[in-house]
Order: C-alpha cells, then structure tokens, then sequence
C-alpha cells in the first residue's frame, strides 16, 4: 500500500505538479452543505479523439438564467481546447455543449489555443475569456477574446480583441493564464462590457517575467496598456511569473499571485494600486520566508471576503509540507499573514494535500476549495490520493465534503484544479482535470455539483 506521508518527505522543488502548461505540452451561500458524493454533471472526452473537450482547468462561471460556463485546456475539434456551457433542461438534466473549438483555422491559431483562464460574463450574456498561445501572425502569445452568441444563445462567434506578443520581444506580455477580472467582479456584479478588464502574463514584459495588464475599448477596438512588469526589482523581489487569478476590490486595488515552486522564487501575495497608466506594487507576503517553509509556498489565485481580507491556498510547505490554506489582512506596510489550516494533517493525507486552486468564500465567512492530491483513497494514476473538496468554517472546522477518485475508474473525477463556485441555494460547483467516465492517463475530467 502506498505511503502518502511521502508527500511529507518532498523538498519544495520536488513536489509533484501538473499545470495548465504542462497538461498543455502532454497533449450563497449555505454553509451547512453536507458531505456526500458530488453528482456528475458531466463527463469529458465523450467523443473520439475528445473533440467535445478535455482537462477543464479553470473555475466554473454562472449567469443569471443559471447555466454554466468553464473551458477545457485540450480536446475540441482541433485540439487545442474548447469553451463551453452546461445547462439544465425542463426535466432538471444537466446538458454540455461545445460553444467553441479553438485554433479553428489551423496553425498560428488566430483565435487562440489552450483556453486556461477564469471567464468573465457581462449583463448581455457575452463572455470573456484569454487563452494561453495563438493569436495569428506568427507571434502565438495568447489571446483576449470574446464570445458572442445569437440572439437564441445557440450558435456562437469568437473575436479577439488582443492578440499578445504584439510588441518587440513580448514587450506587451506572453501567455495570459490567469483570465480576467474588473471592478465589482468580487461582489458578483456581472461586467458591464464597457470598463475596464484587467490580467496577468507568466511571460513577456520588460524583464519576461511577466506582467499585469488592462485592456479597453477603445475608438472601435481594444487597446491594451501593461500596468506593471515583474521582476523589476532585484532577485524578482515584487515576484515573477504572475498566474492564476487576479481579483479586484471595490476601492480598484488589484490582488494576485506568483508562481514559485523552487529555489529562489517562492511566490509572493502582491497588491496593485493605482489610475490610469500610475500603478504600484506592494508585496504583501513572501513565501518560505519560516524554516522548513512553513507558511508555505506556492501560492495559488486569491479571492476576498467582504470585509477585504485575502484567503488563498499555497501548494506546498506547511507543518506537514502538504500546503497551506492562509489569511492576510492587507495593509501597505506589514500585513498580517495567518495559516488558518495545514493540509496533510491527517493520517496518509486524508484531509487532502497539495491545493492547487483560489477559494470560494460564502456570505458567512465560510471557505471551500479543492486539492489536487490527499483524500481517503489512494488508487488514482500518481498514488497520492484524487484529491478532495473541502470546506473551512469561520470557526476553523475543516471538513472533507468529498473524496475523489472513490473507484479503480476514478468515474467521479480525479485532480480537481480549479475551485469552486457557490450559488445562492447552497449548490457547490466545479471540476476535475482528470478521470470520469471516459478519462484516460492524461485526458478526461468532469463538472460536478454537490448539494441540492
């Protein structure tokens, strides 16, 4: 039987991790929502060669009529990734459908490839979303693009409004991961189609570390304006490789994350703050920064409560080196930085290890996400565990509200890689990168809802 206090044993370098990139290159509100087997809302990679989709890997969307949206890395017509949406019929059965299949033209991909990013809707119904390569030209650094349907929401045209690596040497950003977000998106205002959006590149900018961006109309297109570069600093202390999501507070401050697994990046909390084409960074936390990386490192997208505190998730380090589920209360100088939970602190890790998403926060403070390794079995694909879904409450009770990969097939889903989405009747949704009824080693996933 395998042992997954071995996760426990890993330095920070060595820590397994599948990303959006390296998938890529392979191919409200109720808190008393109960433990139980989530049910599938849907299945990937149904049809040959997965051209209905496979390994959705960002955070599920919903509009107002209730209908989901989400985007899968890979599969699709042409391989390169699909968006889609799952709605229910008359008869309360859930139903997904194909809205589009990127790189549709073939190579450069002008409208885009490796959809990896949150999505964005707006008060028309037209979502917004980036993917990771493509743009046409030549220059395949990733796209803004906007999905439009007809007027009965059947058929669906994609137009980009950004195309990166646009500028010399990527000047403008490369290879936007984290999707986007504008001011009122942490209160659950849709978009109004009109502000400004705003997000991140992993490379490209002044030094190819990345860069935080805004793009607008403007005279009849779009214009796109980078707001910061990374790795400005000396040793990439403002942080390198932004990733995951960005999220914006009322005031129009901008919250995010760097990437860090290895020596000597490890990830920082950063805080953007400005107007117009005047923007500063500020470092809320730098991770690693206790012996044995206890406060983690890692760190995955954040997301806010309504009193402004910032809650997210780091991959690895911690008491017990399975991650860490923190709180910062953000300040400009001197923020306070809390673990509220260490995963793998149960036995073999059956609370979970490894959260790899942001979180989801209720109206009574209420946390819930995901982890990538950990749980109760140990029979997925890496012997680490499926992962879990798992709720924190205000008064720091952890519970695992389930366990994935419960089967040999794993037919509930296997690596979930996003977080969670929360509606107004207590229903939790999200994804798995991996498994279901039709996954295979590296290709496959599922939508589940829990509760009602």
């Amino acid at each position: 039987m395998f042992d997954r206090t071995f996760l426990r044993s890993y330095a920070p370098n060595q820590l397994p991790f599948v990303s959006a990139g390296t998938m890529l290159a392979l191919l409200l509100t109720c808190p008393g929502a109960s433990a139980g087997r989530p049910h599938t809302l849907s299945s990937f990679c149904a049809k040959l060669s997965c051209s209905d989709g496979s390994s959705p890997s960002a955070d599920l969307i919903m509009d107002a009529a209730g209908n989901l949206y989400g985007t899968t890395l890979a599969g699709g017509d042409n391989s390169s990734g699909t968006l889609f949406r799952i709605s229910r019929d008359a008869n309360g059965k859930w139903h997904r459908k194909v809205l589009h299949s990127f790189c549709s033209g073939g190579y450069p991909c002008s409208d885009g490839a490796a959809p990896a990013g949150k999505l964005v809707i707006d008060t028309s119904g037209n979502v917004y979303g980036t993917a990771l390569s493509g743009g046409g030209d030549g220059n395949a650094g990733g796209v803004v693009f906007e999905a439009v349907p007809d007027s009965a929401h059947n058929k669906w045209s994609v137009k980009i409004l950004y195309a990166f690596c646009a500028q010399p040497s990527c000047a403008d950003g490369k290879a936007p991961s984290s999707g986007l977000t504008y001011e009122g998106a942490s209160s659950g205002t849709l978009y109004d189609g009109q502000s400004p959006l705003y997000g991140s590149t992993e490379y490209g900018g002044a030094a190819n570390y990345g860069t935080a961006f805004r793009i607008q109309p403007s005279n009849g297109g779009w214009d796109e304006t980078v707001i910061y570069d990374f790795c400005s600093k000396a040793g990439c202390a403002d942080g390198a490789q932004p990733w995951q999501g960005l999220v914006m507070n009322s005031s129009g401050d901008i919250f995010g994350v760097t990437y860090g697994r290895s020596a000597p990046q490890y990830g920082v909390v950063f805080e953007l703050s400005g107007r117009g084409d005047r923007w500063r960074e500020t470092v809320l936390h730098t991770f690693c920064q206790q012996e044995n990386c206890a406060d983690g490192y890692g760190p995955n997208g954040v997301s806010l409560d309504s009193k402004g505190a910032i809650y997210g998730t780091a991959y690895g380090g911690g008491s017990n080196g399975g991650g860490t589920l923190f709180r910062i209360l953000p300040r400009r100088t001197d923020s306070p930085y809390t673990v509220l939970y260490n995963f793998c602190s149960g036995q073999d890790c059956d609370d979970g290890a490894a959260p790899s998403a942001d979180l989801a926060v209720d109206a009574r403070g209420n946390l819930y996400g995901t982890t990538y390794y950990g749980g109760s079995y140990y029979i997925d694909r890496d012997g680490l565990g499926g992962g879990t879904l798992f709720r924190l409450t205000k008064r720091g009770i952890y519970t695992v509200l389930h366990n994935f990969c419960e089967s040999s097939s794993c037919a509930d889903g296997e690596y979930p890689n996003a977080g969670v989405l929360l509606d107004r009747t207590g229903s939790i949704f999200g994804t798995t990168q991996l498994g279901g009824k039709h996954g295979s080693m590296y290709l496959g996933g599922t939508a589940f809802q829990l509760g009602h």
